[in-house]
């Protein structure tokens, strides 16, 4: 590596549900590394994770991400028989705001950005001021999924609609290096799958309780009892082919700004690495996503 490589970092931060908890993995490395970030961008969950590494929180982010077992995970799912999507949002943000005590993007630690979508008016709105919470609940408001974000006369959804790699949307400097990480990369090299951890066994009521909101929501049950060694990346429900045409959507737009944007390092996360709804697979995730940056960054250096 040359002594001219620079070290700091603009850090775009891409969509794809459970499989952002590898941004974590990413961000560990370019620091462990030596390298500097000094501005952060991201989509969907990387508005997530790039808010709360802006906000100085990721260790105990990362402490309680894989703390989540499948049955914590479930239990941050309030449901909704809304027609706009079935889960509300707001009992994992409450979670999240035990940790995170800041709530202006203006009062981060160092430039952040996060994108969204307006379906009212057809555009793209990209959160760089105002309430953190408010950008970040915007951003990851999956269509269908999640509901929406109502504000100002707008209805917000998932920014990986239009831009699930924001590599146009993150602060630039003289002096840094653009470092963008796809989680939707189509790639051969698949992740050996982490045993999740053991679910704890679950009382009467508690099923009963699960087997009526199954009853209610039908095939969008995103934990259907599939086998863990099931190898099939879509799984034959409406939740399933849904977040697959939503992936593959994603897919092209990020490769379109790819051509446009190029990073000097570029992380690519397998898409078969986890499902939209796997976040009792951070740790792992956490893992692939060190594992992989280090590899990009050998790349990179080895380059100079």
């Amino acid at each position: 590596m040359s002594d001219s490589t620079k070290k700091n970092v603009a850090l775009v931060l891409g969509s794809g549900g459970a499989r952002g908890l590898a941004h974590i993995g990413v961000i560990e490395a370019l620091e462990e590394r030596g390298y500097k970030i000094t501005s952060i961008s991201g989509a969907s969950i990387g508005a997530v994770i790039a808010g709360v590494y802006a906000a100085g929180s990721m260790e105990d982010y990362k402490k309680w991400i894989i703390s989540l077992d499948r049955r914590k995970v479930f239990g941050l799912m309030d449901f909704t028989l809304s027609s706009h999507g079935f889960i509300k949002g707001e009992r994992v943000f409450e979670e999240m705001k035990r940790f995170v005590g800041v709530e202006k993007i203006e009062d981060l630690k160092i430039p952040f950005s996060a994108v969204a979508v307006d379906l009212e008016n057809q555009e793209e709105v990209v959160f760089t001021e105002g309430d953190l919470w408010s950008a970040i609940r915007a951003s990851v408001a999956i269509p269908s999924v999640l509901t929406p974000v109502m504000q100002d006369n707008r209805i917000l959804v998932d920014g990986g609609v239009v831009n699930p790699l924001p590599v146009n949307r993150v602060k630039r400097t003289d002096d840094d290096i653009m470092v963008a990480v796809d989680l939707n990369a189509l790639v051969d090299d698949e992740l050996p799958m982490a045993n999740p951890k053991s679910q704890p066994t679950e009382d009467k009521e508690q099923n009963k309780f699960l087997e009526s909101i199954k009853d209610r929501i039908g095939d969008w049950w995103p934990f259907n009892g599939e086998s863990e060694k099931d190898t099939s990346h879509v799984k034959k429900n409406y939740l399933g082919i849904l977040n697959a045409s939503f992936e593959m959507m994603q897919d092209r737009v990020a490769q379109l700004a790819m051509e446009q944007f190029k990073p000097e390092i570029f992380i690519q996360i397998p898409r078969k690495s986890a499902s939209t709804f796997d976040f009792y697979l951070g740790e792992k995730l956490i893992d692939a996503g060190r594992t992989l940056a280090m590899k990009a960054i050998d790349e990179f250096e080895n380059n100079q």
